[in-house]
């Protein structure tokens, strides 16, 4: 393979902004495992608190909306025509808890 080839390849843009992210990458994860400063404590309790929420979420954003026509999904095919959706006091209540949950995030983000 002559030098211009493999100067093609060491400079293709694509491979540069990878090669950048991967970097980037990489000295966020060494310093969650070397630094000892505050930041670096509280950001994993952060991180797994942030990714808890936003699965909890999800979960209630799919108990509150009906399937679509036509798709059944696991244990749905078990149930009776009406029976796949909450009960309107708890379905409130998991709109409430939504917007309760994105206040705080956004607190936490921008406060």
């Amino acid at each position: 393979m002559g030098a211009d080839k493999v100067g093609q390849f060491y400079n293709d843009p694509a491979k540069c902004r990878f090669d950048a992210q991967a970097l980037r990458d990489a000295r966020h994860r060494r310093a969650l495992s070397t630094k000892t400063s505050w930041r670096w404590k509280v950001y994993p309790t952060q991180h797994y608190y942030r990714r808890r929420t936003l699965g909890i979420i999800s979960r209630a954003i799919r108990r509150d909306t009906p399937p679509s026509s036509g798709t059944m999904v696991g244990s749905q095919h078990n149930r009776k025509a009406g029976e796949d959706r909450l009960p309107t006091s708890l379905a409130w209540s998991w709109g409430a808890a939504k917007r309760l949950v994105l206040a705080a995030l956004a607190l936490l983000a921008f406060g």
